[in-house]
């Protein structure tokens, strides 16, 4: 979970971006209370639900009744209550829908490809990457980790990669990773981008603690991890770059420790979701 404080600041954030003075489409003097529910279009894997509650505390509108990150969902399910005053539901609306329809596709996506793996006796990690929108990435990775994939590294604070502009400014793969180790934290893994296996043999030989196969085609894996086990057996082999949802297998079959997909969080196809309010009882007058 994320903190409430972060959390508290981004929605009111989110708020101030979409409500900089006033909501002009919204003219009532009596500001009546409603009721309503948000209802499930897609199948798969609720996540945002603690986002969306929070929302609507900050907005003074009663949740009556939610289901939990991580529920399955199917079309038709009324996944959570509430009620207040229409003017705050109808500013909160759209927030709402955004947040948890992006991030319960991002889960939902998640979660069919592990669940894959799962079935087929498969060990290999699905992992996001940084490829996510800005100011809205902690969002984006914890729905991963709500799918039961993994986050990999969520900033360039939290773990040394060491890619090609890398091995180009510091003159090859040897003389990058021995730099970056000589500053950087005792406490920080060092992993590598490799294109070839002359690379990958070197990076095993200089000595790091994950080895990133990009762009390999799945059939040069398996020689390619043998040989790098019998320099170094406990490094963690990753594939990455050009990985589907349609050929995940293939690598993941080929004995690699970590599968990263960009494509979980910048290329996932919206949960669909509608906010509906009850029919108001009172006459409007």
């Amino acid at each position: 979970m994320i903190s409430k404080a972060i959390l508290d600041t981004d929605i009111r954030n989110w708020i101030a971006e979409d409500v900089p003075f006033w909501d002009v489409s919204f003219i009532d003097d009596q500001d009546r209370e409603v009721s309503g529910y948000i209802v499930a279009k897609s199948t798969g894997i609720l996540a945002g639900i603690e986002v969306a509650k929070r929302i609507f505390e900050i907005m003074e509108i009663r949740v009556l009744t939610a289901r939990a990150d991580g529920d399955y969902l199917e079309p038709g399910e009324k996944f959570l209550t509430f009620e207040g005053k229409a003017s705050d539901i109808l500013i909160a609306e759209r927030l709402v829908l955004n947040i948890l329809s992006h991030m319960s596709a991002i889960a939902t996506k998640t979660n069919e490809l592990t669940t894959r793996l799962r079935t087929m006796d498969l060990k290999t990690k699905i992992a996001a990457t940084r490829k996510t929108l800005p100011g809205f990435r902690k969002y984006q990775e914890w729905a991963v980790v709500i799918g039961g994939g993994d986050t990999h590294r969520l900033n360039l604070s939290a773990m040394v990669l060491i890619k090609e502009n890398h091995v180009a400014t510091y003159n090859g793969i040897r003389n990058s990773i021995l730099a970056i180790r000589e500053r950087v934290s005792f406490s920080h893994k060092i992993e590598i981008e490799v294109r070839n296996r002359v690379e990958a043999l070197e990076a095993a030989e200089t000595g790091v603690d994950i080895i990133m196969l990009d762009n390999f085609d799945p059939d040069m894996i398996p020689g390619i991890i043998e040989e790098i086990r019998e320099i170094d057996p406990k490094v963690l082999v990753e594939a990455s770059g050009g990985i589907t949802e349609d050929n995940y297998v293939d690598y993941a079959a080929r004995g690699v420790d970590i599968i990263s997909m960009g494509s979980l969080t910048h290329s996932v196809r919206i949960f669909d979701m509608s906010l509906l309010l009850n029919e108001v009882i009172l006459p409007f007058d």
